[in-house]
């Protein structure tokens, strides 16, 4: 388990790519996954913003609350897509299945990034990185687990 401390963006970045680079460490036939656990504001959306800079996505990458998911082609060898996921919406797991997880968890060379995780438990591959964000005025902290 590793802690950061983001007051601003540049340090949101940082953070980013220290986590990216452990993320990188852990050879896969499947996908990344990391959750992401925070109250509403708390930063989710931005960490997962400085991840896509870090991967060399140059495109607005705007929440994907009201559409669920989004797919970004990287520039990174490692993790060629990356893919946005925003759960708050989903009310039953069953309201995933059209959206072919399952499929999406398979792919290599994907990272995928799940906000509001909590919402989609059993849907949630058993092994996956965490990260709990809590912003207390201004200040982000960052806990970040390994997948196991």
């Amino acid at each position: 388990m590793e802690t950061f401390a983001a007051a601003t963006l540049t340090d949101l970045g940082t953070a980013a790519g220290q986590i990216l680079t452990d993320l990188k460490s852990f050879p896969r036939e499947q996908a990344m996954v990391l959750t992401l656990a925070g109250e509403l504001g708390a930063g989710k959306t931005a960490f997962v913003q400085q991840l896509g800079r870090q991967l060399g996505i140059t495109e607005v990458m705007a929440s994907p609350t009201f559409v669920v998911m989004k797919r970004y082609e990287t520039t990174d060898p490692v993790f060629t897509e990356l893919v946005h996921i925003d759960a708050y919406r989903i009310e039953d797991e069953a309201e995933t299945i059209p959206l072919h997880f399952s499929e999406i968890f398979a792919k290599p060379n994907t990272l995928i990034c799940i906000e509001w995780a909590s919402h989609i438990p059993t849907t949630i591959p058993s092994s996956h990185a965490t990260l709990a964000i809590v912003d207390t005025d201004g200040v982000r902290t960052l806990t970040y687990t390994a997948p196991v």
